[in-house]
């Protein structure tokens, strides 16, 4: 199971299934927006096998800009991301997909 109740940190053992959840999203994401999203990367704990981390898979894209990022969230939403702003980081929108919503 991946993600975790909103204010909890818990970590787990290393899932080799985390890189594959992270594909699967990251073609899906490719896929649905090939206009908007450039680039795709993977990042946080659950990328490095050999330590215990929160499961949660962070997936960091890029688009041209941040009306590109935003102009999609209609879309993310449906795909059961949360849409959360800047949170006081400028030149940057946050995503979250919820667990609840989501095939994890």
């Amino acid at each position: 199971m991946i993600g975790l109740k909103r204010g909890t940190v818990k970590l787990k053992k290393h899932d080799p299934n985390w890189a594959k959840l992270f594909k699967k999203e990251k073609k899906l994401l490719l896929g649905k927006f090939p206009n908007v999203i450039l680039e795709i990367s993977n990042g946080g704990s659950t990328t490095i096998p050999t330590i215990p981390a929160k499961p949660i898979i962070d997936v960091f894209a890029v688009a041209p800009s941040l009306k590109d990022a935003e102009s999609i969230r209609t879309d993310l939403e449906k795909l059961g991301y949360e849409y959360r702003g800047k949170e006081g980081v400028p030149e940057r929108v946050l995503y979250v997909r919820l667990k609840k919503k989501n095939n994890f």
